[in-house]
């Protein structure tokens, strides 16, 4: 089984935190946050975000919400073309 990414490894990939969508489906809200204001420390794997911080929607309050990596300053490398 694959070891998941921490947040240093994320950060070191240009990774600035997690993006936080709500699943309330009459919500739907989605918002950044950044690592430095989720204050965990670097070396928790990624996975373990959601349920040590246990986020709740700031429009409505849901706290059924999905955690995934904001990868909007990342970098990718190469020319995109299958090996």
């Amino acid at each position: 089984m694959p070891v998941p990414p921490t947040i240093t490894q994320l950060q070191s990939q240009g990774v600035a935190g997690a993006w936080v969508k709500c699943c309330n489906p009459n919500c739907l809200c989605s918002e950044p946050v950044t690592f430095e204001a989720i204050k965990l420390a670097p070396e928790t794997p990624f996975p373990n975000i959601a349920r040590l911080k246990r986020f709740v929607c700031s429009a409505c309050g849901s706290g059924r919400v999905d955690v995934s990596p904001d990868w909007r300053g990342h970098e990718a490398f190469g020319d995109g073309k299958a090996m």
